[in-house]
């Protein structure tokens, strides 16, 4: 492998330019993955506060009766999911995947509870209806992974219809079309409940009938929309951050190879100079 010889008063030189301007956009990365993590964790909260204590900081509370969920809003129900939902387990059936066919859905086009159609395996007309018989997805419907990724889950948009499930996923179809449910089912009050089904297991992996009995909050159609829709404009505002904060991680990590490359193939001189930052990058 031919590589440049560099006298040692030179090299020495480079090494420490590149000591300094790497540790400066070390340190601005490192700013940038704690600003994620706090986007992360401020998403988050303000997914479980809304479904857990709703949107009126002054609204009657009560005891919930369930103790790690603490109070609730007064004219609130908890209960299970069953009782407010209808589950429906996917068929056990493996279908022959095409080239050219219809989309399939399971664990792998569940992502950051989204349904991603864009890789979807396809299927034979025959084998989609087949699938599809008592459980065709509608708009409103969550679709959840009940086996390895468990607790990932989707909501059913009507721009994403058709599809059918595969396997390893369920269908929850709730008594309304918000995207309450949605929301509520990746709060921890909810995802706690899951790990917590999880614990000890050697495949994880949840049935039917546990995914019916977790325990959630339920409200009037109308407060399920105002929490639905504030929280909508909430993650994406959050969601519309984390993706600027991670384009800038991804640009300072560019910006150091190339003045990495620059420097140690002569590109730019950094002998006796304090080269900016800035200027190096651009260089």
């Amino acid at each position: 492998m031919p590589l440049p010889v560099v006298p040692v008063d030179e090299q020495k030189e480079i090494a420490a330019f590149l000591d300094r301007e790497t540790a400066k956009i070390d340190a601005l990365v490192a700013e940038q993955e704690k600003l994620l993590t706090l986007l992360a964790e401020k998403r988050q909260a303000t997914i479980s506060r809304a479904v857990t204590k709703g949107l009126d900081p002054d609204v009657p509370m009560k005891d919930s009766g369930v103790e790690w969920l603490g109070e609730v809003p007064a004219h609130w129900e908890v209960g299970n999911l069953k009782r407010f939902a209808e589950v429906i387990d996917c068929k056990h059936h493996t279908v022959e995947f095409l080239d050219d066919g219809l989309p399939i859905v399971s664990i792998r086009e569940l992502r950051d509870n989204r349904i991603d159609l864009s890789n979807a395996k396809l299927t034979s007309p025959i084998e989609w209806e087949f699938l599809r018989e008592g459980r065709i997805p509608q708009q409103g419907d969550l679709i959840f992974c009940r086996n390895a990724s468990v607790g990932a889950v989707g909501y059913v948009d009507e721009e994403q219809l058709p599809f059918c499930m595969g396997q390893d996923v369920c269908l929850i179809r709730p008594q309304t079309k918000s995207r309450f449910m949605h929301f509520q089912v990746t709060c921890r009050a909810v995802t706690n409940q899951i790990e917590a089904l999880l614990v000890g297991a050697t495949i994880r992996r949840a049935n039917v009938e546990e995914i019916r009995n977790l325990v959630v909050t339920w409200l009037p159609t109308l407060e399920q929309e105002a929490i639905a829709d504030f929280l909508t404009a909430e993650t994406a505002r959050l969601d519309a951050l984390t993706a600027e904060a991670t384009r800038a991680i991804a640009l300072l990590k560019e910006r150091r190879t190339a003045l990495v490359s620059a420097a140690v193939t002569g590109k730019i001189d950094v002998r006796n100079t304090l080269l900016p930052l800035q200027e190096a990058c651009h260089a």
